[in-house]
């Protein structure tokens, strides 16, 4: 068994509604935790015998090992994604089929800085800026955000939302050949976000996690990476899933914009998109019509 019976009530789907995020205590079994621990270990043994770059930093955050597809179809993952408990937690946030569409690893040690502030728009640049999605962030080790922290804080949805910017982003990429456009905000892009994101580091909210917890929240929701100090702890290792309604429909041509805006700013070289995997899929497909999709059921 590796997961945990974990039935959301009517008090965790208002908070979820309400602020994007749900933390989810005891998910994961000790088995689990153990299990994913392993599966991370070796995905990035193997990017470091590749000689890869990305298991050293993503973009330009720090990271011990970094991993950003990290392989689902092992028995592991399998029993994860048949397990009873795992489809309830789902039909909880969400009726209807899920889809389990990329893993992730990070592993950080004392001193590196991990991600800035940023919400999920490259992670879902393969589906419309309006349809849903959601990430489950798990530690598999202790995080204390009074002591050596390493977590993940959060900004509640109804304090601060990217839906707007993921709008305006994609409009964006779809212009991006807009030598006007380009440059207005590049001029801007500085002041705009030092603002944006102090007013994020006054609304944060902090959690802290013992293994086998996992931290809940959709793709529209402000998250980073906290300073990772020094102490007893010699680095904090996290796994995470995307979660997908297989209802969320395809959308090919941002993806197609967003990867060149991307490439022609040097930007997320170290990733290996989901999108260009949807080779069964025509523009405003159900992703659940993909056969390169693991179902969750």
């Amino acid at each position: 068994m590796f997961v945990h019976s974990h039935e959301l009530d009517a008090a965790a789907k208002e908070r979820l509604r309400r602020d994007g995020f749900l933390k989810l205590t005891n998910l994961f079994t000790p088995a689990a935790v153990e299990g994913l621990r392993a599966l991370l270990a070796t995905q990035l043994r193997e990017r470091i015998d590749d000689g890869a770059q990305m298991h050293r930093h993503g973009g330009s955050s720090q990271f011990a090992g970094y991993s950003n597809n990290v392989d689902l179809r092992g028995e592991l993952m399998e029993e994860v994604r048949g397990s009873p408990e795992f489809r309830r937690l789902c039909a909880g946030i969400d009726e209807g089929r899920w889809l389990l569409t990329q893993g992730l690893g990070f592993e950080i040690q004392p001193g590196q800085r991990g991600l800035t502030w940023h919400w999920g728009f490259r992670s879902f640049s393969f589906i419309r800026p309006e349809d849903q999605g959601y990430t489950l962030w798990i530690p598999l080790d202790d995080v204390d955000p009074a002591g050596q922290n390493g977590g993940l804080p959060v900004v509640p949805e109804h304090v601060y939302s990217g839906r707007e910017e993921t709008k305006l982003l994609a409009r964006y990429c779809m212009n991006h050949e807009d030598d006007a456009l380009v440059q207005h905000a590049a001029a801007n892009f500085v002041g705009f976000c030092a603002l944006r994101n102090g007013i994020l580091e006054r609304e944060l909210v902090e959690h802290a996690y013992a293994p086998g917890d996992a931290l809940l929240f959709n793709r529209f929701v402000f998250h980073r990476s906290a300073a990772f100090l020094a102490g007893p702890q010699s680095r904090r290792r996290a796994f995470v899933v995307r979660l997908l309604p297989a209802e969320a429909r395809h959308d090919p041509a941002l993806f197609a914009a967003s990867q060149a805006l991307f490439d022609k700013f040097g930007l997320h070289k170290h990733e290996d998109p989901v999108g260009l995997r949807l080779t069964d899929l025509r523009p405003g497909d159900p992703l659940g019509d993909s056969r390169f999709l693991a179902r969750l059921y």
